[in-house]
């Protein structure tokens, strides 16, 4: 679909300005100087190889549609020596201090998007004392509802974290499982590992107090998991894994081998947005453990984005460029990858950022009313971020809502597993635009009600105010005791009143009719004894 030009608006700008005088030159020059790695680092999406080509084409298409009235540039600056996020975010303030001071700089505005998996705080104060307008395209930072310390800095990822965490702890808070056990897969994305880092601290301000803190374990050892369900089992009632759907998938399935998946336990996944490198959150792997593991997603939640979102965050002329975003990955960062692992979420953030930087520089342009001196106050990264902040853009016939610290939202779902269909279906949502969460359906739970956040008689059954039975056993054990102490006595009293009765002072003569009967009958019997076996 060809683009909406805004040439008559451009055209009307142009002949306004050049009467009065306001701006001798045009086009304005803008560089756009990204940063990333530029080889896959721990299953990391974020990266060159997967945005570059998609920011290359977003910015020739920005050419065109504002072509006379912006003019886009586009520098790398990249170390190809790193090789992980954890690399990239120690070493990105020497990087950017580098292009900073020894570049020439030839543009009127300078824009940073970077394309990193994480980034430092300390490239936010960077970009806030060189007045840089600076979007992340993946990552966020945590400061980002602290705008005094993050002025210039919005983001268009596809992923909040601050929203799915959010949005966790509601549910864990709407169920009353304020103890969870919380499991981090220590060999998935990335992405996780920062979830599990920010988690606690944030929870502990809601009321929210993991039981064994944020524990970090592997998967690749199949037994660990029934160390970790044995241990579940006595100390809470929901977990929150935090990793790749094959372990989380084996977990259920060895849970519904212990009886563990009979309606007192909750397990809650996460899973950012839909691809390979989270894996298939669903039951259904076409192997001999389908039927258990479906069984065993009836006591599941997952924590996601609205299903198939991917298929609404097209970009233009997408599927014929497709196939060159890979060919470039291929010639320029030597990685292929097949169109079914292409990360279309940072790939349309990535689109999203270009876009939204040309159309809020375009909008500031129409804006000016200075001198070209006056030029890098009306353009400072400052000024331009505020156009960011609570605002929907439209582009390609989507929306996209960056909220007031500009921060992209999306939507995002609690979902309950759906015995009937076989899937995940959405009963609470985080509304973008409000922040606020809404009930939009419900959970068939199999108890009838959700699990208890610690069993009526705790986790071990001692509990006090449950142990009515052991109390009555005993009770009733000593009132028969006493019962049987005076039954004895009274049996005594009456014994020793008989034999007062019938005794004398010759108690002790005995009468030979006794001896003699005893003896005639233990006669008798040894006479029977003999006889029976002398026939042998």
């Amino acid at each position: 679909m060809k683009p909406v030009s805004p040439v008559p608006n451009l055209v009307f700008q142009s002949v306004l300005v050049r009467i009065i005088g306001v701006l001798a030159e045009l086009p304005l020059r803008v560089d756009i100087v990204t940063w990333g790695l530029t080889q896959p680092a721990q299953g990391s999406l974020a990266i060159l190889p997967f945005v570059g080509p998609v920011m290359e084409s977003t910015v020739q298409r920005a050419n065109d549609e504002y072509s006379g009235f912006l003019k886009f540039s586009l520098t790398y600056v990249v170390e190809p020596r790193l090789k992980d996020c954890l690399q990239l975010a120690d070493n990105i303030e020497p990087l950017m201090s580098k292009w900073y001071y020894n570049s020439s700089q030839e543009a009127d505005v300078s824009v940073f998007i970077g394309s990193g998996c994480t980034d430092r705080f300390s490239m936010n104060i960077m970009a806030m004392n060189w007045n840089i307008l600076m979007i992340t395209c993946a990552a966020g930072v945590p400061s980002s509802d602290h705008k005094d310390l993050t002025p210039t800095w919005v983001t268009s990822s596809p992923y909040s974290e601050g929203s799915f965490i959010y949005l966790i702890i509601q549910t864990l808070l709407k169920h009353g499982w304020v103890t969870p056990y919380v499991l981090l897969d220590q060999d998935a994305n990335v992405l996780y590992s920062a979830v599990g880092r920010a988690f606690a601290p944030i929870a502990g301000r809601a009321g929210i107090r993991p039981v064994r803190g944020i524990l970090t374990t592997s998967f690749k050892d199949s037994s660990s998991f029934q160390s970790i369900l044995k241990d579940f089992q006595g100390v809470s009632r929901a977990m929150l894994f935090l990793g790749h759907a094959e372990p989380f998938r084996k977990m259920l399935i060895e849970a519904a081998h212990r009886n563990m998946t009979n309606g007192d336990f909750v397990y809650i996944a996460m899973e950012a947005f839909q691809h390979k490198s989270f894996g298939n959150f669903t039951w259904n792997y076409n192997d001999s453990d389908d039927l258990v593991a479906r069984s065993a997603f009836c006591s599941a939640f997952l924590i996601g984005m609205k299903q198939n979102l991917d298929q609404e965050m097209r970009m233009p002329d997408e599927d014929r460029l497709a196939a060159k975003w890979r060919e470039d990955a291929q010639t320029k960062y030597n990685m292929s990858y097949t169109e079914d692992y292409r990360p279309l979420a940072y790939q349309y953030g990535t689109y999203l950022a270009v876009s939204a930087t040309a159309k809020v520089l375009n909008e500031s342009l129409l804006e000016f009313t200075g001198t070209k001196t006056d030029l890098p106050v009306w353009t400072s990264g400052k000024l331009l971020a505020q156009r960011f902040l609570n605002r929907s853009f439209s582009f390609n016939q989507q929306e996209s809502y960056f909220n007031r610290f500009g921060v992209r939202e999306v939507d995002i779902f609690a979902n309950g597993f759906d015995a009937v269909s076989g899937t995940f279906k959405p009963y609470l949502q985080l509304v973008a635009k409000t922040h606020t969460v809404s009930t939009i359906g419900n959970v068939s739970w199999l108890s009838g009600s959700p699990p208890l956040n610690e069993p009526r008689c705790g986790f071990d059954n001692l509990r006090e105010s449950c142990r009515p039975h052991a109390n009555q056993g005993t009770t009733v054990g000593a009132v028969a005791s006493v019962i049987g102490m005076i039954a004895i006595g009274i049996i005594v009293v009456l014994a020793k009143k008989r034999l007062d009765r019938t005794s004398d002072h010759t108690w002790w003569l005995l009468q030979s009719d006794w001896l003699y009967n005893d003896r005639n009958r233990l006669d008798s019997d040894f006479r029977q004894h003999c006889s029976r076996y002398s026939r042998i």
